[in-house]
């Protein structure tokens, strides 16, 4: 740590002495920060005993990541772990391009959507769902969960198929379903 500008210490325990204690995200920035002047460090202790008074004394600040109070510590690798991704999320992490699907579907339209209530509307009429419930209230809650779902064209059509296989179901163990309207009254 000779060469280092400034050192960091992860500590579960609190300090008699006034110290200078900061959370991973807060210590990660101030590393980034400080490390345009020279070599910044973070030290961690043993598992059972943590860094010693001396050691910490050498710490610029010191690290301390928000546990549960019943149980203060966390394993070293994990806390190491902690520290590492604030520094590096700090550093570049968050300017990372998330990965794009493979495929990007289409939109989906206002008629995928009105085909997909029909199919379901079908299925669950011949499963008996609105037996004791209002049909209307049921669809308008089942398109409200829908539309909040914000499906592109490839997800509308899988659960448009979901709908259609339960129809195909029941028709393969002898249940009536009620078939499907003429497209112009659709």
């Amino acid at each position: 740590m000779a060469d280092c500008v400034w050192v960091v210490g992860l500590t579960a325990r609190g300090r008699a002495a006034k110290r200078s204690v900061l959370r991973p995200r807060e210590a990660a920035a101030e590393m980034v920060e400080k490390s345009a002047s020279g070599p910044v460090a973070f030290v961690a202790g043993r598992e059972d005993k943590g860094l010693s008074n001396e050691e910490l004394d050498r710490c610029h600040a010191l690290v301390t990541i928000p546990v549960n109070p019943e149980y203060r510590s966390l394993n070293l690798a994990q806390a190491v772990a902690i520290l590492s991704y604030e520094v590096w999320m700090c550093r570049s992490g968050a300017d990372q391009p998330l990965k794009r699907p493979r495929h990007v579907a289409d939109p989906t339209t206002a008629e995928q959507l009105e085909r997909l209530f029909e199919d379901w509307f079908r299925a669950l009429t011949a499963i008996d769902f609105f037996k004791t419930r209002q049909p209307e209230y049921v669809m308008r809650s089942w398109r409200e969960i829908v539309y909040r779902a914000g499906l592109d064209g490839r997800e509308a059509a899988l659960v448009r198929a979901m709908g259609i296989e339960v129809q195909r179901c029941l028709e393969r163990n002898g249940i009536p379903v009620q078939p499907r309207p003429p497209k112009g009254e659709r």
